[in-house]
């Protein structure tokens, strides 16, 4: 006798309806929507498991879910909606724009990503990047302005150089850097400050090459072969995974979908062992930071003087709770910290998103730049190179003259001088 089929959105049952998810929720903030809010998505979902609903009916209902997970640590009994939402999006992945599907050519490839991470150096310092904006020609071609508007502005600091293979002083620890591909497409000085700053806690570090992206965007939106097809990619990087003590991701989405590998690819053959033992391997930047820095700075060391708020990625303080570390990390090495009002929300970026809901997107983000603005803070820091994008986008809209930076850049910027 056949065991019976397990429902696999039983989660949803526990759903009392209460309402504590909706002040929360980036969706329902704008649109005062119940079926954009969590326990609309959660009737929605059940309304699938009924038979009410086809896998397309639900996934389309289903997609302007931002995925933020704000709703997971608001619910007093356990509901998981976004969670939920992702399955259904298995079933029947969500329709991807055509612009977002020409971001993925780009960083699904390395070597596409590399070049035009070249173009974009040039670009900027070339003096196009000003002229382009200043001359507004762009707004009559929207999907190009809206890719170019992902650009940064033109920094003067120098892109650090990375640190000299071997010279750690007594490196016992080998890690492999995963560099998220929006990093190097975006943030080129992502990637060597945080391989200087690993090398300051005697950790020998090897950047992986030639894997695009891991993956991410796919696993959000719920193109499941896409996603594995990736996530060998990433595997494949690696020669033999036994030659590195642990794997540290750069950008934080990155580092949440890594760690699904050994879940994803647990039925692939060639794959399900070095997945699993890829993901026992990453560790989290800040938690190592945290742990190791204040032990190899002198104790005379003094931040710069300087105002900085942290923008949480939502991912990470609702699903792995790591707020405090970066923190603490920019109150010893980096300056003074201002907390955002109302910083648990989502900026709005939630990946390609912010350019299948544009609109929905930025109306999100209003709240975020506002927030920054009543901080005070002359820098925003984080660790997600999608919300910095997403934020310094609209803070170069406002005029404002508020920094966005990754917190690897403030670190070492500030520690360099030090």
């Amino acid at each position: 006798m056949k065991a019976p089929k397990k429902n696999k959105f039983i989660n949803a049952e526990l759903c009392t309806h209460c309402g504590y998810c909706l002040p929360i929720c980036p969706t329902y903030s704008i649109l005062n929507d119940e079926t954009h809010s969590p326990r609309g998505r959660v009737s929605i979902i059940l309304a699938l498991s009924r038979g009410e609903l086809t896998p397309d009916e639900a996934s389309t209902a289903l997609s302007t879910c931002l995925a933020c997970r704000a709703c997971h640590s608001a619910c007093p009994v356990g509901v998981r909606p976004a969670k939920l939402a992702l399955s259904v999006r298995n079933k029947s992945p969500i329709v991807t724009p055509l612009l977002s599907r020409f971001l993925h050519t780009i960083t699904n490839s390395h070597s596409i990503t590399s070049y035009i991470s070249r173009v974009i150096s040039w670009y900027q310092n070339s003096g196009l990047q000003g002229f382009i904006r200043g001359s507004r020609v762009l707004h009559l071609i929207p999907p190009l302005r809206r890719i170019e508007g992902m650009i940064p502005a033109l920094r003067k600091e120098p892109i650090p150089q990375l640190p000299i293979k071997g010279a750690e002083k007594n490196a016992k620890t080998k890690a492999a850097l995963l560099c998220g591909c929006m990093a190097r497409l975006f943030h080129p000085r992502v990637a060597p400050s945080t391989a200087n700053l690993l090398q300051l806690l005697d950790i020998e570090v090897t950047l992986m090459d030639g894997f695009g992206c891991c993956g991410a965007p796919f696993r959000e939106s719920g193109n499941r072969e896409a996603f594995i097809k990736q996530a060998q990619k990433t595997l494949d990087a690696f020669v033999d995974i036994s030659e590195v003590d642990m794997v540290i991701c750069d950008t934080s989405v990155c580092m949440v979908t890594v760690r699904s590998y050994a879940r994803a690819l647990a039925s692939d053959k060639k794959y399900a062992e070095t997945a699993k033992i890829f993901s026992e391997k990453v560790h989290s930047l800040e938690l190592l930071l945290a742990e190791g820095l204040p032990n190899v700075i002198p104790e005379g060391f003094t931040p710069p003087d300087s105002s900085v708020t942290f923008q949480d990625h939502c991912q990470i303080q609702h699903g792995l709770g790591g707020k405090k570390e970066p923190r603490e990390l920019i109150k010893k090495f980096a300056g003074s910290l201002t907390e955002l009002p109302r910083g648990e929300r989502c900026c709005g970026a939630g990946g390609d998103y912010m350019l299948r809901y544009q609109e929905l997107s930025h109306k999100i983000r209003e709240d975020k730049l506002a927030a920054i603005h009543q901080s005070g803070a002359k820098t925003v820091v984080g660790s997600n190179s999608g919300c910095l994008i997403n934020i310094e986008a609209g803070l170069l809209q406002d005029k404002s003259s508020v920094q966005v930076r990754h917190l690897s850049e403030v670190l070492w910027q500030s520690l360099s001088k030090g």
